[in-house]
């Protein structure tokens, strides 16, 4: 509240003493100050949980963008511990995703870089160029903006996503390294059907026993088990290999003009990705915990996070919504829970790593399908597809342009599509007639009501910008089209005017202009400071004049109850034969409105 008793108006950024937007932090430290013994056991179990969860998705998300399983790893460790740091979410896991996953896989293949070697690279490179991005996005506040893109966007992209994950990885869930061109290989199949199991049977279990259980680990380990009693790792099942037990080292990554030129395009896609990723997740848990996310904060923390991976040989990261859903039911209370979850998967590294020969690429493959398609949000995407044509068409426009064309393109176009099918409705104005009754009532004029031909009231409401130009137009043909030979006065009520430009001030500037040529007296009432500052700045205010510019009061329609009560002034006699004031012994002083 203000101290004159008003409500703020909602939007309005914080500034600190001196003027200045504040600034970025550490919420980390806010967290650690009120830190306790009861704290750090929630924080350690649901790190362990998370961990649990992570492991098989960062493999298998890395094998989606077409990089080694040892990647996600890296980046699950590295990218995750940094991003707590800074996270302003006490929830909000970083680290590989299927959504940029799947954007990586679709940028790599663009580019048409076969080698491992090379992909690995240009993934690094795309990871330091997306941090930096997101980090100047932070720094120059455009984490604000990211409200302004439609919801079913996201969901649009999000079955894209599930459709490809699923498609890139049935090859593997079938033993077909080639498919569709030749026979699925039966051990492969068997594995992926015991996988697909276990993660029914304990997501059931997990529900009734009012649990969250490691369903994606323990079906990892119970597919490892079967390829390690049929001896199936010798070739029969394909299996991941090349796991070292080694943490990763710091290396500037390696950087060519003529790649940065080519993998510009796809960083600022993946940037942007991650950015609508990890803030809807974000503000999602915020709203289930009661508490608020700095967009800008986040935007910092996803940001250095991929920058500070890069160096590190990690691909581009955002929050996941699998890892950070298991971290809240699993009873985090801070950020730290982040850092045990990237301990854990370090010692992981370290300690499980000599057992990656049996964990099969089949259980991989079919471990994302699943969580590609538990991860679209059904009965939000049904919603959407009912709610409006322009949200089914955002939806479904990101999720065919995302499934025909590429992943980059259906953000793009889905993002495009929804501002196009919004400018129509920004650009709507609302004009409505004004009169006084007998009973001295100023409300809206019904068919009912005689038409006044010496006073004309209207009242103007919606955003004056450029896109409500015609709209403006329109409205200034209906005013004139009232105004006749016998009209001495013109009330014009612009108190729910918002963010004028120069293209309409300057029709309202033109529409002044003959009206006061006329010989008609103007009388602008319920201005607020922004349009009151470019009516004088425009020179509008002295062509009505200043003594005919009433100003937004704090009392209830007073400003334009004064500038009725000055037009009747300036009639003085001259009244129409239908005036109410013939009939009315009610004074001016008291009139009200009626909205």
């Amino acid at each position: 509240m203000h101290l004159d008793g008003t409500v703020p108006l909602v939007g309005r950024r914080p500034l600190e003493p001196n003027g200045t937007l504040a600034g970025l932090s550490v919420p980390i430290a806010a967290a650690l100050r009120s830190y306790s013994i009861a704290h750090l056991r929630h924080d350690l179990a649901a790190g362990l949980t998370v961990a649990a969860v992570t492991i098989p998705q960062a493999m298998g998300y890395a094998l989606v963008a077409g990089l080694p399983p040892v990647v996600g790893l890296y980046t699950a460790l590295i990218t995750c511990a940094v991003a707590a740091l800074f996270s302003p979410s006490r929830y909000l896991i970083h680290g590989p995703t299927n959504a940029i996953a799947i954007a990586l896989y679709s940028a790599l293949a663009e580019l048409g870089i076969a080698s491992p070697a090379d992909r690995w690279q240009a993934a690094v490179t795309l990871s330091l160029l997306t941090g930096l991005l997101q980090v100047a996005c932070a720094a120059f506040r455009v984490g604000d903006l990211t409200r302004f893109v439609s919801r079913g966007v996201l969901l649009g992209f999000m079955v894209a996503a599930a459709i490809l994950i699923s498609g890139t990885q049935l090859k593997h869930v079938l033993g077909m390294p080639n498919f569709p061109s030749g026979l699925p290989r039966w051990q492969a199949v068997l594995v992926a059907l015991l996988t697909l199991t276990v993660l029914i049977g304990l997501r059931k279990a997990g529900n009734r026993l009012g649990i969250r259980l490691p369903e994606m680990f323990l079906a990892l380990a119970a597919a490892g088990g079967l390829v390690w009693m049929a001896g199936w790792e010798d070739g029969t099942v394909e299996v991941v290999a090349g796991l070292s037990a080694r943490l990763p080292e710091p290396r500037i990554p390696e950087l060519s003009i003529t790649q940065l030129r080519q993998l510009s395009g796809p960083a600022l896609a993946i940037a942007i990705l991650g950015l609508l990723e990890a803030l809807a997740i974000a503000k999602a848990l915020a709203i289930r915990d009661k508490t608020q996310v700095e967009p800008n904060q986040q935007c910092f923390s996803e940001g250095i996070a991929n920058a500070v991976g890069a160096l590190f040989g990690c691909m581009p990261g955002s929050g996941s919504f699998t890892r950070s859903a298991v971290n809240y039911a699993a009873g985090a209370r801070s950020q730290l829970s982040g850092i045990f979850a990237s301990l854990c998967v370090g010692m992981a590294i370290l300690y499980l790593a000599p057992l990656a020969k049996f964990v099969p690429v089949a259980a991989l493959g079919t471990i994302l399908i699943v969580a590609a398609w538990r991860m679209v949000e059904w009965r939000d995407v049904v919603y959407f597809v009912r709610a409006s044509r322009s949200d089914a068409a955002v939806l479904l426009t990101t999720a065919v342009a995302g499934v025909c064309i590429s992943v980059e393109f259906a953000i793009l176009a889905g993002t495009i599509l929804s501002v196009l099918l919004y400018m129509p409705r920004a650009g709507r104005l609302y004009l409505s007639e004004l009169v006084v009754t007998a009973e001295g009532v100023v409300r809206e004029r019904t068919p009912a009501d005689p038409v006044c031909s010496r006073l004309c009231m209207f009242n103007l409401e919606g955003e004056l910008f450029f896109g409500s130009a015609p709209a403006l137009e329109q409205a200034i043909s209906l005013m004139k089209a009232r105004i006749g030979p016998q009209t001495k006065a013109l009330v014009l009520r612009l108190k729910r005017i918002r963010n004028p430009d120069a293209t309409c001030l300057e029709i309202l500037h033109g529409f002044l202009g003959e009206v006061r040529a006329s010989g008609v007296t103007v009388f602008l009432c319920g201005v607020r400071p922004e349009l009151a500052g470019a009516l004088r700045r425009t020179g509008m205010t002295a062509l009505v004049g200043h003594a005919h510019v009433y100003r937004e009061q704090p009392g209830v329609w007073s400003s334009t109850l004064e500038a009725v009560r000055a037009a009747y002034a300036l009639l003085g006699d001259e009244l129409c034969e239908h005036c109410p004031r013939r009939h009315s012994s009610r004074s001016e002083a008291a009139w009200y409105y009626v909205i």
